[in-house]
């Protein structure tokens, strides 16, 4: 790749861990306009539009990037979150496994996987999937969380709640957790508590949906 590619690259993926998403795109779309098969812009142009909420563009450009390297995990991991906002769980979870399969250490994509499966009504699954996430990265607060909601799913409550007091215990304002932990009172018919768990999830983050 000529140094000046690689460094529009550079420039760009810089650009974009400083927020400045524009910047970065700019840069991406001046290296495939040099060279259209690369799939270093091309993932990364996908990865920016996943973050951006334009996954349709995302999978235009993830697809390309799969087809210039198939072997590619990140890829196949943003490829997958990218389906998962379209509302195509199961085109999701084919490339979020496929990105485990190529990459066995990113507890992102593991996590990821587990929430597709969810959707999916595999909550058995998305606990394994959680569980190698876990493994690898004990303490990932979102992924505690994440996990005591597929306990719930399968009506283990009370080591759902476990899972939660975990995720508290790493990241005390975590409202997520508070949020699921509400989901798991409320199938236990504790309404005062779930009640409070909620209003506490809203406290910490009032634009919580």
């Amino acid at each position: 790749m000529a140094d000046d590619l690689i460094r529009k690259l550079e420039i760009g993926f810089d650009a974009q861990r400083s927020g400045n998403a524009a910047k970065a795109e700019q840069m991406y779309k001046q290296v495939l306009d040099a060279e259209a098969g690369n799939k270093h812009a091309l993932n990364l142009l996908g990865a920016l539009c996943v973050n951006s909420n334009r996954p349709r563009e995302a999978v235009d450009f993830l697809t390309k990037a799969i087809v210039a390297d198939p072997q590619e995990a990140q890829a196949h991991a943003n490829i997958g979150l990218a389906f998962k906002d379209l509302g195509q769980a199961v085109a999701a979870a084919r490339h979020l496994l496929e990105a485990t399969r190529l990459n066995q250490q990113n507890p992102m994509v593991f996590n990821n996987l587990g929430n597709v499966l969810r959707e999916l009504d595999q909550p058995k699954k998305a606990i394994q999937a959680y569980d190698k996430a876990l493994r690898i990265d004990p303490n990932f607060s979102e992924c505690w969380s994440n996990l005591a909601s597929a306990f719930k799913d399968t009506g283990e409550y009370e080591t759902g709640l476990k899972a939660i007091d975990k995720a508290l215990e790493l990241e005390p304002d975590l409202a997520q957790a508070f949020s699921n932990r509400g989901d798991i009172r409320l199938q236990q018919g504790r309404f005062e508590e779930a009640l409070d768990d909620y209003q506490t999830a809203i406290r910490i983050n009032p634009n919580f949906t």
